[in-house]
């Protein structure tokens, strides 16, 4: 399971992980064309991050027993499986998988395929900025418009907590009246 791909590798094997935007980004980095290097966390690291803190079937319980037509109790659902995902970590795992790539980003290839001794001298860029955003599958396209990126993200510890935001803003309550 792949939790980390670099935009340079995205392939259209990998589009389901990845979202359209990632795949697309892809192919205008192998194409030549001036796009920034980056990660993309795939959807297998948010089904992991759901699996390992037993989310999956209390999300579905208080989604089942929700009447979405009633907005304060929509709300309060929306509250509900945010403050879950709040209380829950990021598996070890993935957040060290996170920081890895974050201080790889700006990296030129020979510096990332000289080894870890040629990466420990350029360490320690905490100040690099970046901005994390959603690629959602095509057929959540509204979706995607309703979510917006988190930007000047800066630090490895502030990337993994702002990933994690972004993985509440799924349950936001504009949402579920929305879809």
């Amino acid at each position: 399971m792949n939790q980390i791909v670099w935009i340079s590798k995205a392939e259209k094997k990998t589009k389901n992980e990845i979202g359209e935007k990632g795949y697309n980004l892809g192919k205008l980095k192998q194409l030549g064309l001036p796009v920034s290097e980056g990660f993309i966390l795939t959807s297998d690291a948010f089904s992991e991050f759901i699996r390992k803190n037993n989310l999956k079937n209390k999300i579905n319980r208080i989604l089942e027993r929700t009447d979405h037509t009633d907005l304060d109790e929509v709300k309060k659902t929306s509250n509900e499986i945010i403050g879950l995902i709040s209380n829950s970590e990021i598996p070890e795992k993935i957040s060290d998988s996170i920081k890895e790539s974050y201080e790889q980003i700006g990296l030129s290839k020979e510096v990332r395929n000289a080894g870890e001794s040629a990466v420990e001298l350029v360490e320690g860029r905490e100040n690099q900025s970046i901005s994390i955003r959603y690629s959602l599958p095509e057929k959540l396209y509204t979706l995607r418009q309703t979510l917006s990126p988190e930007m000047n993200v800066n630090g490895k510890r502030d990337t993994v907590r702002d990933i994690k935001n972004m993985w509440k803003s799924l349950f936001l309550q504009n949402l579920f009246i929305s879809y």
